[in-house]
Order: C-alpha cells, then sequence, then structure tokens
C-alpha cells in the first residue's frame, strides 16, 4: 500500500482523510451505509490512489443512487475534456457546474447555474481540489506555483495538462454539517437551497477517483474498476459481468 487506506462509511465519508489518530477507521460498517474506500498500491516505487463508493448492502438506495450518478457525470465530464494544454482549475470549475446541475436535478438546489457558480457554492458540496500530480508521492510535487484566492481552489494545482503527466481525477460530493450550516447562513449561498437538503444531513459523501495519463489526443485511464451503479452492483454479488473502461484508453 501507499499509504495507510482510508476507509470510510456513512457520515465518516465526509471526512476527508479520515483515518488517523484523531479519526481512526474503527467503525463498524452497518446494513444501508454509503462506504468510501481512498487506497493504492505502489509499484517499483510508484504509487497509485484510488477511491470506490459502494452501498455496504450491495444495492444503492435513490438517494445514494442519485449522488452517486452525479459524480460519476461530473468524473466522465472531465475525463473527456482533459487534453495538452487544458488548465486544471479550468476542470474543477467544470466538475462544480456538473454537480450543482446535478444537485438541482435532484432537488436540493434551485436558481441559476451562473449564479450558483459566482457564490462558490460548489465548494459547499466538494471542498477540496479535484485532483493532484502522481508520481514517487502520491501527492506528487511541481503543481503548486502560486496559492489560488478562490474557495476550494486554494490547495488545486494551477498548471496546464501536459502530455505524459499523471494525475488523479476525484470530484466528490459530500454533506459536511459545518459547511452545510456556514451555507445556510449566508444569504448569498442559502437563497439556492431547499429544504430537501434536510434529508441528506448524515449521508456523508461519494468520492469517484481514478488515475491517468494526458496523451496528445485526451487520456489514458489507468484503473480499470466497477464505475457504473450497474457495474458496481453486479461486482459486490460476485456476477461475472464484464467491466468496461468509463473513457476508452489511448495508449501514450
Amino acid at each position: 500500500m501507499r499509504t495507510p487506506a482510508s476507509v470510510e462509511s456513512i457520515n465518516n465519508s465526509s471526512v476527508l482523510h479520515y483515518g488517523n489518530a484523531r479519526a481512526p477507521n474503527d467503525k463498524t460498517i452497518m446494513d444501508g451505509d454509503m462506504c468510501l474506500f481512498n487506497m493504492g498500491g505502489e509499484y517499483y516505487c510508484y504509487t497509485s490512489d484510488i477511491t470506490c463508493s459502494f452501498p455496504a448492502n450491495v444495492k444503492f438506495t435513490p438517494y445514494q443512487r442519485a449522488i452517486y450518478k452525479a459524480v460519476l457525470k461530473s468524473s466522465q465530464a472531465v475525463m473527456a475534456a482533459i487534453r495538452p494544454g487544458v488548465k486544471w482549475t479550468d476542470m474543477h470549475c467544470l466538475a462544480d457546474w456538473v454537480h450543482l446541475e446535478e444537485l438541482v436535478k435532484i432537488g436540493i438546489l434551485n436558481g441559476s447555474m451562473e449564479d450558483m457558480m459566482k457564490v462558490h457554492l460548489g465548494s459547499v458540496f466538494m471542498p477540496h481540489s479535484l485532483g493532484h500530480l502522481l508520481g514517487i508521492d502520491v501527492h506528487d510535487v511541481g503543481g503548486y506555483p502560486e496559492s489560488i484566492n478562490e474557495p476550494a481552489l486554494i490547495n488545486s494545482t494551477d498548471k496546464y495538462s501536459d502530455e505524459r503527466m499523471v494525475l488523479t481525477v476525484e470530484p466528490g460530493i459530500y454533506f459536511i454539517n459545518h459547511l452545510l450550516d456556514q451555507a445556510l447562513a449566508n444569504p448569498v449561498q442559502s437563497c439556492f437551497i431547499n429544504q430537501v437538503l434536510a434529508r441528506f444531513r448524515g449521508f456523508g459523501g461519494v468520492r469517484i477517483e481514478d488515475d491517468i495519463a494526458v496523451t496528445a489526443n485526451g487520456i489514458e485511464l489507468l484503473t480499470c474498476l466497477p464505475r457504473t451503479v450497474e457495474e458496481t452492483e453486479a461486482f459486490m454479488v460476485d456476477s461475472p459481468k464484464t467491466l468496461s473502461p468509463v473513457i476508452s484508453s489511448e495508449k501514450l
């Protein structure tokens, strides 16, 4: 393992990098929990960083399915857009846009997409960067020249994608009580939030993290895992169903 695994369920899945002395991996996974497992192997000193989210009892509930599909949609949109010359912060904004669009469809939010982006509402639900460089270190060096003075972009790499660059793509939607409370207390953000949000208190979060290499015309997807709802449910009941990558790989 490249680092200790982060194994989370229900509320703990909204704790970034859960699994340390202050937040140990010591909770019993219960029926109905949404689980988030963040881990990765190491090969010849090069690391991987992968996150899977799945229901403990095999079948997604309607709420779990809706949030999971929203995150998967943003992951697919970002990976389809990456190619040499694309700015990473633009990809972060794309993920935020898709998340907000899907949260409107679910009924949690309402209003103009442009207005929600202006008040950084996406950072309430994804308070971390979209991804990071990957190499000998899990969070590899070389991509943080200046601090970016925008919510959720402060720790984001400001690089442009370049051929043979290896990155993680890890969008997520989380329901973190103190961030939700701050947003509800802020008139410029609370005006977009519906009462439906209350049903997602205690949900935790969903993150989908894949590793990619940038190619001349797009990306090569380095992870091959069950990603759709159907693939995930089938895999958990030991189905022989063949897994298909989210994005077609292109050889370096």
